[in-house]
């Protein structure tokens, strides 16, 4: 839903930490060649059949993890929700910008119930 491209081409600089600008007086991690995606499917809540509307603390998360990725401090994807690629990931996935498709899911939890116990077949058809 959200993507953040970087600035610039990669001029072979690509895991350097250079800066290309700043906020807050800070520095900012050189992430030419780098794409950040973000995933918001799963947050805010459908306020009528085509509208999302999200909330304050869904708009911090979405906001933090850009800055943290921008600042290069404290930034790690988290699958199912944010991914930095680089341009050789998405020429790989033939340029399609889909955010799923790099995100990818969440990891699901395990539990202790067997599937046939879960999903008992249909009776009469044993």
């Amino acid at each position: 839903m959200t993507c953040c491209p970087s600035a610039g081409t990669g001029s072979g600089q690509a895991g350097r930490l250079q800066s290309n600008g700043l906020a807050w007086g800070k520095k900012l991690r050189d992430r030419r060649g780098e794409v950040l995606f973000i995933d918001a499917r799963k947050l805010g809540a459908m306020i009528d059949r085509t509208r999302k509307e999200f909330i304050e603390a869904d708009m911090a998360q979405i906001a933090e993890t850009y800055h943290a990725w921008r600042l290069g401090e404290g930034y790690a994807d988290i699958p199912g929700f944010c991914k930095s690629a680089s341009l050789d990931e998405i020429r790989a996935h033939g340029h399609v910008l889909t955010p799923g498709r790099y995100v990818g899911a969440q990891a699901a939890e395990e539990d202790d119930v067997p599937f046939i116990d879960r999903f008992p077949l249909p009776v009469g058809s044993r």
